[in-house]
């Protein structure tokens, strides 16, 4: 079974500027309960990073409750970037993303190795065209496992 990226994308995204503050993108991610992580774009809607849910919840628990308690933490220098960042390109992970031409096995790939559960789609200028989640894949598949 070959399938594209672009037989299984979709627009359905949060996407939210890399100069915007932290509360307002917090805002927009838990305003969209269909996505799992919220793209970060440039002005010219290039991707330059993703935040996770990972990544909401370690600003949260410094910020409001001035502590942790997990050991996802990487020491000192991640608290004191968490309590002092202000704007999205503060927190956010460094970008990965797919092509539409490339095979689902490549997102699945970056699903797994990243433990996410929703990969960007750029095209050839890293310009954001949508999302491919787990749901869609696992959809796709058991559809082609029904056939045979």
């Amino acid at each position: 079974m070959k399938k594209l990226v672009r037989e299984l994308m979709t627009q359905r995204l949060c996407r939210i500027r890399e100069d915007e503050q932290i509360y307002e993108a917090v805002a927009k991610i838990t305003e969209d309960k269909e996505t799992t992580i919220a793209c970060v774009v440039d002005k010219d809607d290039r991707l330059k990073g993703i935040i996770t849910p990972k990544r909401v919840l370690k600003t949260v628990a410094v910020r409001a409750f001035e502590t942790i308690r997990h050991s996802l933490f990487l020491g000192p220098g991640m608290l004191h970037m968490l309590a002092t960042a202000k704007y999205v390109k503060d927190i956010m992970n460094a970008p990965m993303s797919v092509r539409p031409e490339d095979g689902i096995e490549k997102a699945i790939d970056l699903m797994l190795e990243l433990d996410i559960c929703e990969v960007p789609v750029v095209d050839k200028h890293g310009r954001l065209l949508g999302v491919i989640n787990y749901n869609d894949i696992i959809s796709s598949v058991n559809d082609y496992l029904k056939q045979e």
